[in-house]
C-alpha cells in the first residue's frame, strides 16, 4: 500500500509542479489581409477575315459558272480557341441593292484556331447554278457561315469585297 501511495502522491506532485495557468496572448496582428489579384476574364474567340486577294476567276464557258480562287488571311482575334468553323462565299451584283445578296458557292470546312493565330491560305470557290446573273459583281468570303462558334464579336466576319468583272 505503500508504494501505491507513494507513486500517487510522486503523481500529483508531478501534475502539480508542471501545472501552468494559460493567457491570452495580447498584441497579436490582426487578421492577415490577403492581395487583391484580379485575374482578367479571357475574350472569347473572334474570327475575322483581314484579307483577301483575287487570284483568278475563270468562267466554264459552256455551263457560265465562275470558278474563283482566292487567298485569304483569317485571324482569330480572341484569346480563347475557336472550334472547327465553315466559310462561305457570297457574291452580289454590282447594279443592285444589298437586298439580291446571293450564296456563291458551297461552304469549305476549316480547322480550329487558337486565340491570337493568323492564316493565310488560298481557297477555290466554284459558284452554285444561277448564283452570278451579271458579268460583274462584288465577292466576299464570311468566316463562321454557320455560326457555330460563339464569339466576342458575332458581325465582323466577313471579309472586304472585292469586285471581280468578267467582260
Amino acid at each position: 500500500m505503500k508504494k501505491i501511495f507513494s507513486i500517487s502522491a510522486l503523481l500529483l506532485y508531478m501534475l502539480a509542479g508542471n501545472s501552468q495557468i494559460l493567457k491570452t496572448p495580447t498584441n497579436l496582428p490582426g487578421k492577415p489581409q490577403l492581395p487583391e489579384h484580379k485575374i482578367p476574364a479571357l475574350t472569347k474567340p473572334d474570327l475575322q477575315i483581314t484579307n483577301i486577294s483575287l487570284i483568278s476567276d475563270n468562267v466554264n464557258p459552256t455551263t457560265r459558272l465562275h470558278t474563283v480562287t482566292v487567298s485569304l488571311t483569317i485571324k482569330n482575334t480572341g484569346q480563347l480557341n475557336a472550334p472547327a468553323f465553315y466559310i462561305g462565299a457570297v457574291c452580289l451584283p454590282v447594279t443592285t441593292d444589298q437586298s439580291t445578296i446571293r450564296d456563291f458557292a458551297a461552304y469549305h470546312s476549316h480547322a480550329a484556331m487558337n486565340g491570337g493565330v493568323s492564316l493565310t491560305e488560298e481557297y477555290i470557290f466554284v459558284e452554285k447554278p444561277l448564283a452570278v446573273k451579271t458579268a460583274s459583281f462584288k465577292f466576299w468570303v464570311k468566316a463562321d457561315i454557320s455560326h457555330t462558334v460563339t464569339e466576342s464579336n458575332e458581325i465582323n466576319n466577313d471579309s472586304p469585297q472585292i469586285t471581280i468583272n468578267t467582260h
